[in-house]
């Protein structure tokens, strides 16, 4: 065994108490300059457990400045972006370009950076204040007239989708300060509602409502068209994020998009409307045209996230079909509907007939080789519960028509097959347990399909059938 292996089975023994202890002497080593450890190796190590952990990390400049833009960061790479939102992938590059127009700023903020942390009592609060004000002047300068020098590396690190990842950080940080303040006041009066659940704010209860109306304002009036990153920010941590148009509603006195969707609070609207329709591209890609079907229970999961979100955005304030916002959740639910349509969910009618498989030469009858496996049963029963959501959710969306017609076609199919299980249930089986067994099987598929007690009828008419003398 290596150094390198030893080393890594020596930490990934350690405790969280002590892997915490051991990053945060590591790092201080390395903000001070010291870097008498192999810091990289180690840190790389702990990781896992310091994530579960969620230590707490020594500051360096960069954790100071992304602080005040933590509540815009997503994992998410989102394209077209969505507003609010600020890819983590973006930092990196970020950084690198403003450290090419601001490298003596940098390493000056830091010398005193490393004076703090070595102080008995580090003070970090102006620091950070005075790093985030210049980091969005930086931030501000890469999207200017930079010298020939420059402006080739920057462009290099930043594409057009990062460049705009680089001025919603500038934005954000030019509120960092009275925003963070701001977040701070409604997560200790969203935590006294019982309302907090690890910095998810599970509702936004009038209390609130009143609370962000105030910070709204004041952070109007000093920040302008700046003050929508609170609303953006607070949208992001919320459990239902279209909830954040109650503020709006709060704001504008009028329960419907137009009025909103004229103020600076449109971008709030955008970034909903953006979710929807991000939410319907997820859904269209798990339904190609071609290829394998897509596995019910997934392709449910995401036409459910789907409906909620729009259905709940409609829910919280009028949205009139011909404004830009009623245009565009149209556009996603015509581009939905018509991928659901008849051909693609007869697919998922033919999973749920191989219960009741049929002779391959035609005329031939019902195939009574084996019993439905439980795979087979799995999959009909998850194809029957997809059909049943859309004729349940989808009336609303147009989402239903082809899903009854498909369901009525189903039907009518499945009386015919049951017929032929009859006919080879009177003729005297080898096997009657399999004919029993198919006929079960589409009888618990019947319940959830049709509400008019057929499977009830349908293991009366098969068990008649056994019954019956040999012809």
């Amino acid at each position: 065994m290596d150094k390198a292996t030893q080393l890594l089975s020596v930490l990934g023994r350690l405790s969280p108490e002590q892997a915490c202890q051991l990053a945060r002497a590591v790092e201080l080593d390395h903000a001070l300059g010291r870097d008498s450890l192999p810091r990289a190796s180690i840190l790389d190590a702990l990781r896992p457990t310091l994530r579960v952990a969620k230590a707490p990390r020594v500051p360096t400049l960069l954790r100071l400045i992304c602080a005040g833009i933590e509540d815009f960061l997503t994992d998410r790479i989102d394209d077209p972006r969505l507003e609010g939102l600020i890819p983590r992938a973006s930092l990196a590059p970020w950084w690198q370009a403003v450290t090419i127009v601001a490298g003596a700023e940098i390493e000056a903020l830091e010398m005193r950076l490393r004076e703090q942390l070595a102080a008995p009592v580090p003070n970090l609060e102006t620091l950070q204040d005075e790093a985030q004000q210049a980091a969005a002047r930086w931030s501000f300068t890469l999207a200017t007239d930079l010298p020939k020098t420059q402006r080739a590396a920057v462009r290099r690190l930043l594409p057009d989708l990062i460049q705009h990842d680089v001025d919603v950080i500038a934005h954000a940080l030019t509120v960092a300060r009275p925003l963070g303040a701001a977040m701070k006041t409604l997560y200790r009066v969203a935590a006294r509602l019982n309302l907090l659940d690890d910095r998810v704010i599970t509702d936004l209860s009038p209390d609130c409502v009143t609370l962000l109306k105030k910070e709204y304002l004041a952070l109007s009036e000093s920040h302008g068209m700046d003050a929508r990153f609170l609303a953006l920010a607070v949208l992001n941590r919320l459990a239902q994020p279209r909830q954040i148009l109650r503020l709006g509603r709060a704001l504008s006195w009028k329960p419907n998009d137009s009025l909103v969707a004229s103020t600076e609070f449109s971008c709030v609207g955008a970034r909903l409307i953006g979710e929807v329709e991000r939410l319907a591209r997820i859904l269209l890609q798990l339904m190609p045209r071609r290829g394998p079907l897509p596995a019910p229970a997934s392709l449910g999961a995401a036409l459910i996230n789907y409906l909620e979100e729009s259905e709940g955005m409609l829910g919280e304030i009028g949205v009139r079909r011909d404004s830009p916002w009623g245009a565009a959740m149209l556009q996603t639910r015509s581009e939905i509907a018509d991928a659901l349509d008849g051909e693609f969910l007869e697919r998922y009618a033919e999973v749920i007939l191989a219960l009741l498989p049929q002779a391959e030469r035609p005329g031939r009858g019902a195939n009574l080789a084996e019993a439905p496996s439980r795979d087979a049963i799995v999959a009909a029963s998850e194809a029957a519960a997809f059909l049943k959501l859309l004729t349940q959710r989808g009336q609303r969306h147009g989402f239903a028509k082809a899903a009854l017609e498909t369901i009525d076609e189903l039907g009518k199919e499945l009386e015919d097959r049951i017929d032929d299980l009859c006919k080879a249930a009177r003729a005297g089986p080898a096997d009657p347990a399999v004919i029993e067994a198919q006929a079960r099987a589409a009888a618990e598929l019947c319940d959830e399909l049709f509400d008019d007690g057929r499977s009830t009828a349908l293991m009366r008419r098969v068990t008649a059938a056994l019954r019956a003398p040999a012809a």
